[in-house]
């Protein structure tokens, strides 16, 4: 163990090791919404109660989503089965487009969250999307996932792919800042990484020093720093009042 005694105003340390980042590996789960099957638009066709055809390419719902996997004619629709989405999106705001080419995927035009259960904390969630219209939308926040999100990550007419990382293990969300259409969703499994951590370096308190500078009584702290990684490297400096008093130095042997 390094451990190194002194009489600081304010310490700054580092540890000269790099600092690992987290990689994915193999797709686990996928949800390809550019192709919806033939079973699933006859079930849409012959669901009338619930779907109504679209002359530009599209189902549209016909009543309110209930906020469970999406149905058609009584069977959940295998291309967003394990998707589910809030509810309350009225008639003619949540659209299939399953015969525009290039341009299919799952529509929305109402700000709601698309929740994902069964999830473990480091997998990787990437999603395609793109605006339904010439505004800018994408994902505005989101709920046990980290990453980039928000307003300065929103485009309109070209493909926008966000890479989250999900937080702790269980359910995850994501909603849409305005109209959007979902071309992909995918989690990805997380790969260790196996390169060298950040160690952490700990400071206690020794001792209190009183001395007299100026003719002013004035009090130090000792203190003693400590890192569990014998082949760490540790620098320091030392600051007062926000002002660097000199430059890094390499830490000694006690």
């Amino acid at each position: 163990m390094k451990k190194l005694s002194c009489l600081l105003l304010m310490l700054v340390c580092l540890v000269a090791m790099p600092l690992g980042a987290q990689t994915t590996n193999k797709v686990i789960k996928s949800w390809n919404l550019l192709t919806f099957s033939d079973e699933t638009v006859k079930n849409l066709e012959a669901d009338t109660e619930h779907w109504e055809y679209n002359s530009k390419g599209r189902y549209a719902n016909t009543q309110p989503n209930d906020g469970e996997e999406l149905k058609a004619n009584g069977v959940v629709i295998k291309e967003t089965a394990g998707l589910f989405i809030g509810a309350g999106m009225e008639a003619g705001t949540l659209l299939l487009r399953h015969a525009m080419g290039d341009n299919n995927g799952l529509q929305m035009q109402r700000n709601r969250p698309i929740r994902i259960d069964g999830l473990l904390a480091g997998q990787s969630v990437i999603i395609k999307m793109i605006s339904s219209s010439k505004d800018s939308h994408g994902i505005s926040e989101v709920s046990n996932l980290e990453g980039e999100v928000g307003e300065s990550t929103y485009k309109a007419q070209n493909i926008n792919t966000y890479s989250l990382r999900v937080v702790a293990d269980g359910s995850i969300s994501f909603t849409n800042s305005g109209g959007v259409v979902y071309k992909e969703i995918s989690i990805n499994e997380a790969v260790a990484d196996e390169r060298p951590q950040l160690p952490k370096v700990r400071i206690s308190q020794v001792q209190e020093v009183d001395t007299v500078i100026n003719g002013m009584d004035k009090t130090f702290k000792r203190i003693s720093l400590a890192c569990d990684d014998p082949q760490a490297t540790i620098y320091f400096t030392t600051t007062s009042f926000g002002n660097i008093k000199d430059y890094q130095q390499v830490y000694k042997e006690a």
